[in-house]
């Protein structure tokens, strides 16, 4: 089960312990440091995201370096009257750009597909029924995208060596789950599929883990 994870990555912790180490940068440095071009980093502008109605998990609003409203982020089926819905299968849209998310196998829920116009991605846990550790990619490249603390499932950010560099998605305030922020610190470029799949990775992982 996803709460009874087995501590099987003790190498990857000690080589990336300096890097959780770092400070959770502040709102207003967000603003002031995220890149102004897309040469390296994230191929959208996406400074953050927040839920459109309050308490409400299934539409989502995106905002760009600016702050502005640029995108949206929604439940292909919703609940309907607090009942049901499919917490799997996600639409995504920022300015000319659509994206799907979805699973990649019926009944498993530890492998996605991520589609962004036609570049196709997978997300699948690192290790078999270990949910704090992904890999996110395709045969091109891949990144390890991991949670801080499994408990909480509020700080996720790239980790490892040879990857693209400094990439966070945490939520604004500790225990309210409502309102996430990106930080992009990436050296290397990130395609559109990846950075979609880390933003809404979180969120999928928070709404759903018992």
């Amino acid at each position: 089960m996803r709460y009874c994870l087995l501590i099987t990555t003790l190498v990857l912790a000690a080589g990336f312990s300096e890097s959780w180490s770092q400070p959770v940068p502040s709102a207003d440095s967000l603003a002031r440091e995220q890149p102004n071009g897309v040469e390296a980093g994230g191929a959208l502008p996406i400074s953050g995201l927040a839920t459109v109605f309050g308490d409400d998990f299934s539409q989502w609003d995106i905002f760009d370096y600016d702050g502005e409203r640029a995108g949206e982020l929604r439940l292909r089926f919703p609940p309907v009257a607090g009942q049901g819905g499919d917490f799997t299968q996600w639409t995504f849209r920022m300015g000319d750009i659509d994206g799907t998310i979805r699973r990649k196998i019926t009944g498993r829920d530890d492998q996605f597909e991520v589609r962004v116009d036609n570049e196709v991605i997978t997300v699948r846990t690192l290790f078999p029924r270990q949910f704090d550790q992904w890999s996110i990619g395709s045969g091109k490249g891949r990144v390890v995208f991991a949670v801080r603390d499994y408990q909480l499932l509020e700080y996720w950010s790239t980790r490892g060596p040879g990857g693209p560099g400094k990439f966070e998605v945490y939520t604004r305030f500790e225990g309210d789950p409502r309102d996430w922020e990106v930080y992009d610190d990436a050296t290397e470029p990130i395609s559109a599929a990846t950075q979609l799949a880390m933003i809404w990775l979180p969120i999928y992982m928070r709404l759903t883990t018992p």
